[in-house]
């Protein structure tokens, strides 16, 4: 009997999808996903970027270059108590379903306290860290090393600038700021505030009290936590 490889090649049928074939498959989906994301674009999205983290020579071919830009990736969905805090980036509206996302500039999901209505997020697995690799024999000292060279190549935020923070710090304190009156709040909502303050707090600590530009951005901001 044949491999199977060897059978679809004798039929005529793709056995090996081309750098090629795989940005016009990308580019399909995220022309589908912009016209209507459904639970089948969903599922190519992720068959598409499970494929691409298990191509050999991925660096190499130059690929991730040229599709990092094109937004067919399923973005992760913020838990309901943040939303209730304030928008996620990307939502219009009532809307309850993002539109698709690239790679290039979204956010590595872990960081969601202290971007979520600044970046789109990048989820858990979409992001090559949490695949097995066969790591090239040479160039290459651990997976560790290899998986940050594709999040690179990739453009995807692994560590979040302080803009980004800076600029979430004012949307979430501004709403929170609305919210401050009522006496509805529960205390499931204000626990939640708490831990994402505490977060964006200690974060502005560490990387932006030597910015000017971002301490004069926070001076007039109600940065309170309940």
């Amino acid at each position: 009997a044949l491999p199977i490889c060897d059978f679809l090649k004798s039929i005529g049928l793709i056995h090996k999808v081309s750098c090629d074939h795989f940005k016009t498959f990308v580019s399909d989906v995220a022309r589908e996903g912009a016209r209507m994301r459904t639970e089948t674009t969903d599922r190519k999205s992720k068959v598409l970027i499970k494929h691409l983290f298990c191509r050999e020579n991925l660096i190499q071919e130059c690929l991730l270059e040229d599709i990092r830009g094109i937004k067919f990736v399923t973005p992760k969905t913020v838990d309901p108590g943040l939303r209730n805090i304030c928008r996620q980036f990307g939502e219009n509206g009532d809307r309850v379903q993002q539109s698709y996302i690239s790679f290039k500039g979204s956010v590595l999901e872990k960081h969601e306290k202290l971007v979520w209505t600044t970046a789109a997020l990048l989820p858990k697995w979409a992001n090559p860290r949490n695949y097995h690799y066969q790591i090239p024999s040479s160039g290459w000292r651990s997976t560790s090393d290899y998986c940050n060279a594709i999040l690179a190549h990739l453009q995807v935020v692994v560590e979040p600038t302080i803009d980004l923070v800076t600029f979430h710090c004012q949307n979430v304190c501004f709403q929170q700021e609305k919210e401050n009156e009522r006496e509805d709040l529960s205390c499931n909502h204000i626990s939640t505030r708490v831990s994402v303050m505490v977060q964006v707090y200690r974060f502005l600590q560490a990387k932006a009290l030597s910015n000017s530009v971002t301490n004069e951005r926070l001076r007039d901001i109600p940065c309170v936590l309940v």
